[in-house]
């Protein structure tokens, strides 16, 4: 009967350890933690990216923006966002952990020069 019950209990142990190792999802934070930080992003790919997210789908809402170096993980960039009127923005640009790019455009009484 003892043996029974010790068969049980390695079965279930098993199960456990099973279902820890195999439960991170590709994009977990497991899964992240295992990758490491996400790869540097080029000024030119970082400014193709914000252009498409930020510039309009019509003529009247193109934009521009310059990065003055690559974006890396843990470093906050200022980028230049300038629209086809002239008018141009600031830009706090960071690589988030996802490898995404987040980007903020502060109002512009608050940025120092």
């Amino acid at each position: 009967m003892w043996a029974l019950a010790l068969a049980a209990a390695v079965i279930a142990v098993a199960a456990v350890l099973v279902m820890l190792f195999t439960s991170g999802s590709p994009g977990s934070s497991l899964s992240r933690a295992r990758a490491g930080p996400p790869a540097p992003v080029s000024a030119f790919e970082a400014e193709h990216r914000l252009e498409l997210r930020f510039g309009g789908h019509g003529d009247d809402e193109t934009a521009a923006v310059s990065c003055p170096y690559r974006i890396e993980p843990r470093q906050l960039v200022r980028c230049e966002l300038r629209y086809a009127d002239g008018i141009a923005r600031a830009m706090l640009v960071r690589l988030a952990p996802s490898g995404e790019l987040e980007a903020v455009i502060p109002y512009p009484a608050t940025l120092r020069r």
